[in-house]
């Protein structure tokens, strides 16, 4: 006698027919939590959302440099980066006065 189809313990039925259900109840979840997250697009995307998307924008900033103005390490390397630019941007006027003297 031949083997039949495989049963799902569980619940007695043929384990392909539950595979298959199980798979169309993954999709529509998938489905529904991926409308879901597209839904937010709009809400982001409005001008509402834009103007809280700034604010939030700004509390992050002013928080962060609460705590790198608390945290001495985090003070230093704010300090170190700030002197980098500052001579970065002293080396580009340096280049460009050259560059005029040169060219008179």
């Amino acid at each position: 006698m031949e083997p039949g189809a495989e049963i799902d313990i569980n619940n007695l039925r043929p384990k392909e027919m539950v595979d298959n259900e199980q798979e169309l109840i993954n999709k529509a979840k998938k489905e529904k939590s991926l409308r879901q997250k597209a839904e937010f697009l709009n809400v982001a995307l409005s001008p509402e959302g834009k103007k809280l998307v700034d604010l939030v924008v700004k509390k992050m900033e002013a928080r962060v440099s609460q705590l790198i103005n608390n945290d001495p390490e985090a003070s230093a390397y704010k300090k170190i980066l700030n002197e980098m630019r500052h001579k970065e941007n002293m080396a580009k006027k340096a280049v460009n006065e050259l560059y005029d003297l040169h060219m008179e």
